[in-house]
């Protein structure tokens, strides 16, 4: 079966997924700070608006909106040509690191935006780091710990109070509530299919936009042809 193209639909966030393949992607703070800077430059190229990352040593993942169809996959080919050959040269290594395509889910704003940057500042969680003690991520701003003038603040996050202070403090308890293992699944789920992520009328304002199916196909025959058979 063909592959699916990948959904790509410019002015909406998008939760973003690259793995890593048989090699680490990241190994140290060298490594780790290359690779912000790889990531901030390409995206700046491309148009792309970063609202949040984690880089693990399995994986990179972003939450990002970019302003062009075609903007977020011109970022990840740059990073993955000048970050890799970098890392290559650096440890006397061949080959790429990262597994397959990267992935990538489109995000209703009002509904899965703010979900979707609590899974990605948790995820060294998974590593049984606290998230807010881990240097390579953007959870440090976003609890006012750290600034990133190439962070583009998430309107949703905006949305959590007047001032800094009570953003930061609302965000803190998102983050300590973590992601619920329904709101987990569906993201993982949204971004191994490429699948859009919100509600039924985000998914109908939406699909006009976009250049495929937004949401994976119901099982079973259609209901009107279902329908049809029954009366008969």
């Amino acid at each position: 079966m063909a592959r699916l193209a990948r959904l790509a639909v410019p002015g909406y966030p998008h939760l973003v997924a690259h793995h890593a393949g048989t090699r680490d992607v990241i190994r140290d703070d060298a490594d780790a700070r290359r690779l912000i800077d790889e990531l901030h430059g390409a995206l700046a190229a491309a148009g792309v608006a970063l609202h949040g990352f984690a880089l693990m040593a399995r994986g990179l993942w972003l939450l990002a909106t970019p302003a062009d169809a075609r903007g977020l996959g011109y970022a990840m080919q740059s990073i993955g040509r000048r970050y890799v050959r970098w890392v290559n040269d650096r440890r006397g290594e061949r080959g790429g690191l990262f597994a397959g395509r990267y992935r990538a889910a489109v995000l209703d704003p009002a509904t899965a935006s703010l979900s979707a940057l609590v899974y990605v500042e948790s995820l060294p969680a998974r590593l049984a780091v606290a998230p807010e003690q881990y240097a390579w991520s953007s959870c440090r701003v976003h609890i006012g710990l750290a600034t990133d003038p190439y962070l583009s603040t998430l309107p949703a996050y905006w949305a959590l109070g007047n001032t800094p202070f009570e953003r930061q403090a609302a965000y803190g308890r998102l983050l300590d509530a973590g992601t619920e293992r329904g709101t987990q699944e569906r993201l993982e789920k949204a971004l191994a299919g490429g699948w859009v992520v919100g509600s039924a009328a985000f998914i109908g304002q939406i699909q006009p936009l976009c250049t495929r199916r937004p949401q994976l196909s119901r099982a079973g025959r259609p209901r009107r042809a279902l329908a049809v058979a029954t009366q008969g």
